[in-house]
Order: structure tokens, then sequence, then C-alpha cells
């Protein structure tokens, strides 16, 4: 029962693992779809997009936005780096969306060899969200312990299965009678007495 106990618990623990793991790549895609929305309100008021090259001070109404004249702040400053510190890409125009932005954050391991189409990039513009493939199920790390775990947890559950299945222990009555055996069953019982 123990060892049931144990895989549970190795289970349990793999399984939050791979949740908190993924968490930060959902956090990404949001805040990916925050500038999106803030490109297409700005647009939405003022009639055309941020410029590339200021987007983020239009987008936040900062002291250097030249195009926001009433300083309307359609994107908070912590919005734009993925849960990882780096800032998040943005092309305006986009080649993907060419009416809009392409947003994209170049992932846990900070590169992107592809603008943005990366397997581990989180993207804007791909719906099939390939990056959720990449990062789905456990974490590389987890697998290569895995490979070693696997043997041992089988090892031990086959123990608990297949250790002597007749073990009985001995029960002393609570009036101070002689012992009882109690078997696998949990019936109490001796062998049968002969008159």
């Amino acid at each position: 029962m123990r060892v049931l106990r144990f895989i549970a618990a190795v289970l349990t623990a793999s399984s939050l693992t791979a949740q908190a793991h993924i968490a930060p790549h959902i956090a990404a895609e949001m805040k990916i779809e925050m500038i999106s929305a803030a490109c297409a309100s700005f647009e939405a008021f003022y009639g055309f997009l941020p410029p590339q090259t200021n987007w983020f001070a239009e987008l936040t109404a900062s002291t250097n936005a030249l195009l926001n004249q009433k300083k309307i702040v359609f994107l908070n400053a912590t919005d734009i780096k993925d849960p990882w510190g780096r800032q998040l890409v943005c092309r305006i125009p986009g080649t993907h969306h060419t009416g809009g932005a392409d947003v994209y954050s170049l992932g846990e391991d900070g590169l992107s060899s592809s603008g943005g189409n990366d397997p581990d990039d989180i993207n804007n513009w791909n719906s099939a969200r390939p990056w959720s493939h990449y990062y789905a199920g456990v974490h590389p790390r987890f697998q290569q312990l895995a490979l070693v775990a696997g043997p041992i947890v089988l090892l031990l559950v086959l123990y608990a299965v297949f250790r002597n299945p007749t073990k009985t222990e001995q029960v002393a009555p609570p009036n101070g009678g002689p012992a009882t055996r109690l078997g696998n069953s949990g019936v109490r019982g001796g062998p049968p007495s002969v008159s």
C-alpha cells in the first residue's frame, strides 16, 4: 500500500511540474494577445497603426509618444515582457497580419532563428499553436529522470504485489486468551479444533 501511495505522489508531482512548466508559456500567449488588441484599439481610435519604431511609447502613452496626442494608455508597460523577462517582439505592419501587428515571444530559450516560427516561439499568427506541442507533457529533464526511475518504480510495484501473500499476524484477544491468527482476509480464526 505504501508503494501505491508513493507512485500516486510521484504521478501527482510530475503532473504539477508539467503544469508549472507550461504556465509561463500560456502567460506569454496572453500578453501577446494583449499587445495585438492594443494595436487594434490604437488603430480604431486614431485610424492608423502605431509606428514600428515607436510602438511601445505610443501604446503606453509615455512621454516619447508623438502620435498618441490624447495620451490614451492602450497597454501597461509591464505587458511588453514575456514571463522570462524579455521584451516581446512586435512587427508593425506584420508579415502575417499585414493589416495589424505580428507579436511573438522568443520562448523559454530566448532565441529565434526564424523570426517567431521556431517550435518553441509563441506567436499570434499560427492558430495551431505549435509551441503547445513543443512544451506539452513532461519537461525534458523529467523525461530523463523517468528513464531511470521508471524501472525502479516498476520493480517496487512488482515486489509489493508478489511478496509473501500468505503472511499472517498473531493477534491477542482483549481478554488475555490465547493468540489467534489473522490471515489475509482479516478474519479472526485459527486452525480448526479437533474434538
